[in-house]
């Protein structure tokens, strides 16, 4: 309806309305007519092309969203680090094979050579997303030391990949640093905290993150309460576990579930 008073308004050729098309189509998963209305703009900006590189991303498209920036680049437009930290987005959500990988580190040497890297925070922490999401931490570990400025998604980027590759120790010690620098911390880090927690099936770690957790009034988020259960499960204390249960007043599929496997894993069918 929108996209209709567009045109019987006589603003189909303004960029700026165009672009916004583009985002809306794209933000409601409707890729086909995102990329119809990009392709019959008859002007576009930097913004444009990034808007359709992000659909493409979002929908892990990643062939087409790599030719696109070819073409962005055979038209002369500049690709801005927008471009970029949606191109990594997208090879960290799609499939986690090696020739995604190969490319993304392709794209790295793009960003290396335009100088893009250590200005922009946003794309250093979808750089080093992606190498997390592959399990690459060296290569992430690598953009994080050379960062100048960090913020709670830096940190909490990097400890989320070291919970992925079984890192646990690094977790506890980057999350130290973290408090020693007066990061700001959110529920994030707590969900890489408890992540580790739930690997090590240590209950007095457990109990000092939970204490933590409480502290900083992180504790009642619903992911956080799901990942408790399992952690005290996981720690053979399935009464704690019951007790974070009972005190849920809107249980989900998820709450239910941990609890169900805390049982079975214990030998209480």
């Amino acid at each position: 309806m929108l996209h209709g008073h567009v045109f019987r308004l006589g603003f189909q050729s303004d960029t700026f309305v165009q672009t916004s098309l583009v985002d809306m189509y794209s933000k409601c998963s409707v890729i086909e007519s995102a990329i119809k209305v990009f392709d019959e703009m008859p002007q576009r900006s930097v913004v444009s092309w990034n808007t359709v590189i992000s659909a493409y991303c979002r929908e892990s498209l990643m062939d087409k969203a790599l030719n696109l920036l070819k073409e962005m680049l055979v038209f002369g437009f500049e690709p801005s680090s927008s471009t970029y930290v949606s191109i990594f987005s997208g090879f960290s959500s799609g499939m986690k094979s090696f020739e995604f990988l190969s490319q993304g580190m392709s794209i790295h040497c793009c960003v290396v050579k335009r100088g893009l890297l250590c200005f922009e925070v946003s794309l250093d922490n979808s750089l080093m997303g992606m190498y997390s999401q592959f399990g690459r931490m060296d290569e992430a570990r690598k953009v994080f030391d050379s960062m100048d400025e960090k913020t709670t998604v830096s940190w909490t980027t990097i400890m989320g990949g070291y919970v992925k590759v079984g890192d646990v120790a690094e977790v506890f010690k980057l999350f130290n640093q973290m408090r020693h620098q007066s990061i700001g911390i959110d529920f994030v880090v707590f969900l890489n905290l408890i992540s580790g927690c739930i690997q090590l099936g240590d209950f007095l770690l457990a109990s000092s993150v939970h204490t933590l957790a409480l502290k900083c009034g992180c504790d009642k988020e619903d992911s956080i309460e799901n990942l408790r259960i399992t952690m005290y499960a996981k720690c053979g204390k399935l009464t704690s576990a019951r007790m974070i249960f009972d005190a849920i007043i809107r249980k989900n599929v998820l709450s239910w579930t941990s609890m169900i496997a805390g049982y079975a894993r214990s030998g209480h069918p």
